[in-house]
Parts: C-alpha cells; sequence; structure tokens
C-alpha cells in the first residue's frame, strides 16, 4: 500500500478518540484503506461498480480481519458483531455512510474525506515544508570555530600530553 493521508490533531478532542481504542482503529483504517480516486471495481456478476473517493467496498469480515492484532504472538481479530456495533456508532456521529443494500458488500463511505483530504487545502505540502524549514535553518555553526580562536590554552611543559 503507498500513498499517505492527513491526520489531524483535531482528532484528540474528538468522541472518537474518548471511546475504547477499538473505535479508532476502525476508523483509520476506514481512513487509510478508503479510495484516493474514483475507481471501477469488477464485480462477480462481471459488471463493474464505481467506487467513489472517500469510499471503501469491503465487508465486516474484512474490517475485523483488517483491525486485527498480535497479542503475545496470537492473532486477535474483534468479533464481527463488534465491528458492526462500531460502525453503527461512527455512522450515528455521522462520521460515515454505509450502505448495506446488497448483502455481498458493504459499501462505506467517510463523510466529508474530500475536506479533510483535500489536496490543495493547507499548506502541507512537502514543498511548502521544506522551503521553511530552508528558511528555519540556523547557518551560525561555523562560528563555533571563531568563538574558540579567543581561548587560550595554558601548557605545562612537563606533562608531555597537553
Amino acid at each position: 500500500m503507498e500513498g499517505y493521508i492527513k491526520d489531524w490533531r483535531q482528532e484528540l478532542e474528538s468522541d472518537v478518540w474518548l471511546m475504547p481504542p477499538l473505535y479508532h482503529r476502525i476508523w483509520q483504517w476506514l481512513k487509510y484503506t478508503a479510495n484516493h480516486k474514483d475507481k471501477y471495481i469488477p464485480m462477480h456478476d462481471g459488471s463493474k461498480m464505481l467506487v467513489k473517493r472517500g469510499q471503501k467496498l469491503t465487508s465486516i469480515r474484512s474490517i475485523a480481519e483488517g483491525v486485527g492484532w498480535y497479542e503475545r504472538g496470537v492473532f486477535k481479530k474483534p468479533n464481527p458483531k463488534t465491528v458492526q456495533d462500531v460502525l453503527n456508532w461512527l455512522a450515528k456521529n455521522g462520521m460515515i455512510t454505509i450502505d448495506t443494500s446488497n448483502r455481498k458488500y458493504t459499501l462505506i463511505t467517510i463523510v466529508n474525506y474530500n475536506v479533510y483530504q483535500a489536496n490543495n487545502s493547507d499548506k502541507s505540502n512537502s514543498k511548502y515544508t521544506v522551503s521553511i524549514q530552508s528558511l528555519d535553518t540556523n547557518n551560525n555553526d561555523n562560528n563555533v570555530n571563531n568563538d574558540n580562536k579567543d581561548i587560550y590554552i595554558k601548557s605545562d611543559s612537563t606533562n608531555p600530553t597537553q
């Protein structure tokens, strides 16, 4: 998997942050795996379905597998009912919408995905960061050598190591 997502610090003050860790883990997994651009997905019947930017075509069991973790060398994954409860909570809080009109898949849409993941919504791109870092660089490191010119070391002729 390639690329990145923007993650906003204000999430630390959100309701999902205050919930048990699995809520945030599922929320993050959905953001990481959502389509970053529109894409046609081939279906079992030979047709293709358009899955838009900010959407994820998945299943409850796939989410459970995706957010699993290792505990003492054993892979653990949440119960599908628990995952469904978390998704319902996210939907109730207006963070996602869930389309289960087809029993073979679940289409999850992250609400406001384009607002949070907009390409040019702020100055957090790498070119801006590099230019700011270049301006902030302190080039006074060479002055250390200049400061040492005024230091006189008294040598003791009886000690050959000085």
